[in-house]
């Protein structure tokens, strides 16, 4: 499981533009931790990774 930060940091992109693209609805995490951080799974590392091929 990746935390938001994690996440941003292995794709190259801001946390800020994690946090876009689950407000839009093109990322979902998979729990949350108990205080409350949003966590994700493989998938969503793949998943970002198109949205960023997809958007060059």
């Amino acid at each position: 499981m990746y935390t938001i930060g994690k996440l941003a940091k292995l794709n190259g992109v801001t946390v800020r533009t994690v946090r876009y693209y689950y407000e839009i609805g093109l990322l979902t995490p998979s729990a949350k931790s108990e205080e409350g951080h949003r966590l994700y799974e493989e998938q969503a590392l793949a998943t970002l990774h198109m949205i960023q091929y997809l958007k060059r």
